[in-house]
């Protein structure tokens, strides 16, 4: 048995008793289902800091002294230029000249061309994806005039490519 003060006269009374033997007001319970909910707190806080203690290290420290590997190195190496886009065939063919540049230590091959087109609104109504079977070396660059990229929607007035794939060369 505790005893805890009455909150209206600030008279002790006991945790168990329903009401103040001096002024009759209820004395608070704490329900069962509160306790258990500050108890489970508690434990997550001392996991928490027993945690913090332990020397755990968190994943980006982790991952920030984990070496590149070579696709990665290749990805931040590669940049691809539009120098221009026109529709040909009667205005339903896409053609595509562009620079793709490999500033990286590893050389790449098929490259895999994305283009987004939309309308004078700004809609994006489709895209096209196709591969480029060549070769970009390291430090070297790959440019291509007119390539076909495939079907265009009529009413595509702009463009945005991106190299969105390739394969490393063994």
């Amino acid at each position: 048995m505790a005893l805890t003060k009455c909150k209206e006269c600030g008279e002790a009374v006991s945790n168990q008793a329903k009401t103040c033997t001096k002024c009759g007001a209820k004395v608070p319970r704490t329900s069962l289902a509160t306790k258990l909910v500050v108890g489970f707190i508690g434990l997550a806080v001392i996991g928490q800091v027993v945690g913090g203690l332990s020397g755990g290290t968190s994943s980006s420290t982790t991952s920030a002294s984990k070496p590149k590997t070579q696709r990665e190195m290749a990805q931040d190496g590669l940049k691809l230029k539009v120098d221009s886009w026109k529709a040909g065939a009667l205005g339903s063919v896409m053609k595509l000249s562009f620079t793709a540049t490999n500033s990286s230590t590893v050389a790449v091959k098929d490259l895999q061309i994305e283009c987004k087109h939309s309308g004078k609104s700004g809609t994006t109504m489709d895209s096209n994806k196709r591969p480029v079977y060549e070769v970009v070396p390291a430090g070297g660059k790959l440019q291509k005039k007119d390539f076909n990229m495939g079907f265009i929607n009529s009413q595509a007035t702009n463009t945005s490519c991106e190299i969105s794939d390739f394969a490393l060369v063994e």
